[in-house]
């Protein structure tokens, strides 16, 4: 079994022939397609440090989030979210504290930050509407159970935190996700988006457009292709 990310990063003659124009199109949305909706933010952590941060992050807002207002956290709610989202990097990066440090008040409040620009993105430009977090998706073929970022309405959203323009390999797993969906029907999506509170920037498409974009096919037929591949006996793990 491999997971998914494994798959959008490995699988490259797959996905080749699957999506011919998504660097084409990844690089001139980055150029020019990207909606803003927040200036660049510096960042006061390491490189090692961006992925607790994030995790923080996610945290916060899944604490404070609500269509209707944003609940403030008290300060024994932020400190458990930390402890549990440093817990869940070391523990995926199977690191230790010498590797990867706790994170400093300085850290924490750039995570207070990142979850605050994603509480004002979710109540301007999806108005405000119910998030369902870390959506499941059940697995198919070789790949695993996995877990997106969330859903806000019909649009599956991937939340990428990272100093850096969005990747193709970024776009290949929310077509992953999606297409498990399509698989199992378990949500009800038009849209799949990138969105990243650091940089202010975000990528939203329709899902038929960016098959259509991607591959010449209708978003069924592409979704059918990757499905059928990671059911394939002949893929290799």
């Amino acid at each position: 079994m491999i997971s998914e990310k494994d798959f959008a990063e490995k699988y490259t003659s797959f996905w080749q022939v699957a999506v011919p124009t998504s660097e084409r199109l990844i690089r001139e949305a980055n150029r020019l397609g990207y909606g803003r909706f927040a200036p660049p933010m510096k960042s006061a952590g390491q490189p090692e440090m961006h992925a607790v941060i994030a995790e923080i992050a996610f945290g916060i807002l899944k604490a404070s989030y609500s269509p209707l207002r944003i609940k403030p956290i008290s300060s024994d709610q932020l400190s458990d979210i930390v402890e549990v989202a440093y817990k869940s990097i070391l523990r995926a990066a199977q690191a230790s504290p010498l590797q990867i440090p706790a994170p400093r008040a300085k850290q924490i409040i750039e995570a207070q930050s990142l979850a605050k620009r994603m509480e004002t993105f979710f109540f301007e430009k999806e108005l405000a509407t119910e998030l369902t977090f870390e959506p499941r998706f059940s697995g198919c073929g070789v790949i695993d159970d996995c877990y997106g970022d969330l859903i806000a309405g019909n649009t599956l959203y991937e939340v990428k935190t990272g100093d850096r323009p969005y990747r193709s390999v970024d776009l290949r797993q929310v077509l992953i996700y999606a297409a498990l969906n399509y698989a199992s029907a378990t949500y009800s999506l038009s849209h799949i988006a990138l969105l990243n509170p650091r940089l202010g920037t975000y990528l939203r498409f329709e899902l038929d457009t960016l098959s259509d974009q991607l591959s010449g096919k209708a978003s069924a037929e592409l979704f059918g292709d990757i499905v059928h591949f990671v059911s394939s006996e002949n893929i290799s793990t």
